[in-house]
């Protein structure tokens, strides 16, 4: 099979184009953009329609699919962190596809014996430069209307919900093979009398538009566009040639309107090809996933559904080879114990799965009854109501005590979270830490603290490292000494209450800051002097590699600025 690749010109369009002919190339898909079987544009619909015009003289022999970057779109089926699983399609290809209607454009020039012909994807617009539009609407061959306005839009079924939809027309199921006429900002009084309102014409008749003067006109097919003179006459109709789109897999219409337009539902839907040779149920390889029994009741029992080539199944289906999954998971019902408040949040990186923050000090990260609001739950359940996401729900990863600055991370609904956990679970998020402890460390520049912690026996809140304690291991590195401390950076191995500082308390060398455990507060640093600075983890979507580092904070700045002339050679 040989496959051609469009993409637009954005970084990240750019940086995954270069991954999928990557992942064609070592699974033996030939890569041709002259003679392709299937284009595949990474990009959006504007792209795919870049793409239709580009392969327009060979609409029999191609198919498209289409990748998004941002949300699904009219024509774009496969979401950016599915590169993997669209060419496992690609290789099991069997040339079945989908066909949509085009629209045929025929226009014709003064003095010109043979109209100029083109397809378009979407729409056809005409509009005066300036002026009103006056010409005269035949619909096959007889005389409909004389309009006057701004313009008119000729639009396909697919092309309805677009351009067409915004000056109000109709929206058309794809099956429906007829052109809509709706009239761009008509007028429409006792003198100049029109229909008014959009007109849809079957697949055996036509629309044949005749200005009445033959200068100063914008021409539009689809994305295209240009200032025409000498227009006598333009020509809309069902065209002959169709396009096809590879059928690997297919969003229903009208749930694609919804989402583009009402987003009253914003369910969250994964798909995954199964390429076993041998049976499995579909909750056993749903579990491969990482979608848990209490999720799968929760997709059971509040509006979500599991698919089975477009059909639903329950979880006791056997999956056959070359089936493809689908599951859609509900909305989770918001909790009204995390009240939103309306402060800022400095937002590090986001996507739709995942939130994370730079956290000030000062700031719980959870509710309680000592911090009941003000925390970083709230503020991040603020953020989402502004945003209206429709998952508003707070999924905490990483938190970090009241006094620690940084990288905290959140999950934005259920199932990202689960994912999350379990690369925790198998300590695949690094995060690394700065901090400024008491005294010059006297030790190598690179070392571990290996102690046990455990409660202390005379508060709920401090520990202690005691050989009754859980196991627990710190690693840290050296970066700066001075007379009155050390700077270091530093990674936990284990994920105890209090690590870092009962550990650094354990060896002589308490944090700067922090006197529950024994550690001073000066000018500078009236808090525990410690700082997430890094975390980097492999996207459990995407697969991308994310590294994120911050600066130091404001506080651990300033003290190094006023103590860099005294760093200690090391």
């Amino acid at each position: 099979m040989k496959i051609a690749v469009v993409n637009n010109n954005v970084e990240q369009s750019l940086k995954l184009a270069e991954q999928f002919r990557i992942l064609c190339l070592k699974n033996r898909l030939q890569l041709d953009d002259k003679n392709p079987d299937v284009v595949v544009t990474i990009g959006g619909d504007g792209t795919l329609l870049s793409a239709f015009h580009r392969y327009a003289h060979m609409l029999d022999k191609v198919r498209f699919v289409g990748v998004h970057t941002g949300h699904l779109g009219f024509y774009t089926d496969w979401r950016d962190y599915e590169l993997e699983d669209l060419v496992a399609s690609l290789l099991k290809d069997k040339g079945e596809s989908v066909s949509y209607p085009l629209l045929d454009v025929k226009v014709t020039y003064q003095g010109q014996k043979e109209p100029s012909h083109f397809l378009s994807l979407n729409e056809s617009t005409m509009k005066r430069i300036d002026g009103t539009m006056v010409c005269d609407v035949f619909i096959k061959d007889e005389l409909f209307e004389r309009f006057r306005g701004d313009g008119m839009c000729i639009s396909t079924p697919t092309g309805s919900t677009g351009y067409n939809k915004s000056v109000g027309g109709a929206v058309i199921h794809p099956r429906l093979e007829a052109l809509q006429l709706t009239e761009i900002a008509p007028i429409n009084n006792r003198v100049f009398r029109i229909l008014g309102s959009p007109l849809i014409v079957a697949r055996d008749e036509w629309i044949r538009i005749k200005p009445l003067t033959t200068e100063g006109f914008v021409l539009t097919i689809d994305q295209l566009t240009s200032s025409e003179k000498n227009i006598t006459e333009l020509t809309y109709s069902i065209a002959k040639e169709r396009i096809h789109f590879a059928r690997y897999r297919h969003t229903h219409f009208w749930s694609r309107v919804e989402d583009a337009f009402i987003g009253a539902k914003k369910n969250m839907k994964f798909s995954w090809s199964y390429d076993l040779p041998t049976s499995l149920q579909v909750k056993s390889f749903l579990k491969t996933k990482g979608i848990s029994r209490s999720l799968l009741a929760k997709i059971k029992f509040h509006g979500g559904k599991i698919e089975v080539n477009e059909t639903e199944v329950t979880v006791r289906y056997l999956l056959k080879s070359k089936d493809t999954v689908q599951v859609t998971i509900p909305d989770e019902a918001p909790h009204e114990t995390t009240v939103p408040i309306d402060i800022p949040i400095d937002i590090v990186y986001e996507d739709e799965h995942y939130l994370v923050v730079n956290k000030p000090y000062g700031v719980a990260s959870v509710p309680s009854q000592v911090h009941p609001e003000g925390t970083m739950a709230n503020r991040v359940k603020g953020y989402y109501v502004r945003q209206n996401y429709a998952d508003q729900v707070i999924h905490i990863v990483t938190r970090l005590d009241r006094d620690t600055t940084g990288l905290m991370l959140f999950a934005k609904h259920g199932y990202a979270h689960a994912l999350m956990d379990t690369k925790l679970r198998a300590k695949e998020i690094t995060k690394k830490y700065t901090a400024l402890i008491g005294g010059q460390l006297n030790k190598a520049e690179h070392g571990f603290i290996d102690a046990p912690i455990a409660r202390t026996t005379d508060s709920i809140i401090t520990r202690r490292a005691h050989d009754s304690g859980k196991e627990a291991l710190t690693e840290y590195w050296i970066k700066g000494s001075f007379p009155q401390a050390t700077l270091v950076d530093i990674q936990l191995h284990t994920g105890r209450t209090h690590q870092i500082r009962v550990h650094f308390a354990h060896i002589g060398h308490p944090l700067m800051g922090d006197d529950l455990y024994g550690g001073e507060k000066n000018t500078w640093i009236t808090r525990q002097a410690l700082h997430c600075r890094e975390l980097n983890f492999s996207h459990p979507f995407t697969n991308e590699q994310i590294n994120l580092e911050l600066n130091y904070p404001e506080d651990i700045t300033q003290w190094l600025h006023q103590h860099e002339q005294q760093e200690v050679n090391s």
